[in-house]
Formats: C-alpha cells, sequence, structure tokens
C-alpha cells in the first residue's frame, strides 16, 4: 500500500453531448510522515498495517482519484495506540 487515505465524496462528471461519465473520488490524504518525522503508518508485531489519522494533508494537494487506483479496506481501531487505526484489506467482489 503506497498511499492512505479517506474517501470523502464520489463525484460522476457528465461531459453532455459526448456521452462520457466519468467518476471520481475526492479524499482526504495521511501524510507518511509527523511533522517530527515519526512515521503516521508503520507494520505491527502481525504484519498489519496500522495508521495514525491525526496527521492530514492539506485539502489542497490534490484530493481526487480515479475508482481503478484505489483498494478498498475497512479501519478497526487500534486497542494498544489510541488515535491509530488497523487497515484490514477487503477481496473485490468481482475478483471471488
Amino acid at each position: 500500500m503506497n498511499f492512505v487515505e479517506v474517501l470523502k465524496d464520489i463525484l460522476k462528471l457528465d461531459y453532455g453531448l459526448v456521452h462520457t461519465l466519468v467518476i471520481i473520488f475526492k479524499c482526504e490524504w495521511v501524510k507518511r510522515m509527523d511533522n517530527q518525522g515519526n512515521a503516521t503508518y508503520v507494520k505491527d508485531d502481525y504484519g498489519f498495517l496500522i495508521v495514525n489519522f491525526r496527521h492530514r494533508l492539506p485539502l489542497m494537494v490534490e484530493p481526487f482519484i480515479f475508482p481503478s487506483q484505489v483498494t478498498q479496506v475497512f479501519f478497526s481501531d487500534d486497542l494498544k495506540k489510541p488515535g491509530w487505526k488497523v487497515i484490514l484489506k477487503k477481496e473485490a467482489q468481482s475478483r471471488r
């Protein structure tokens, strides 16, 4: 996993007479490092990726991404680290 983001909105762009629909996701990205240089997402002892969502990039950073560029995941609270979440990947239904 290269980047972590939280989905905020789904936009459908309609180009009218061209009959081309484009769907994009608007996201809030998590920084790789906090202001002190500490990692904001790391692997735990069991190999799961855990993320600190308190450190987000400013909204002016490119917030849009295409659906084909994302992987659906679920977040679960990390009981050992308050404010951190464990990322659990989900297999896409179309790939079953």
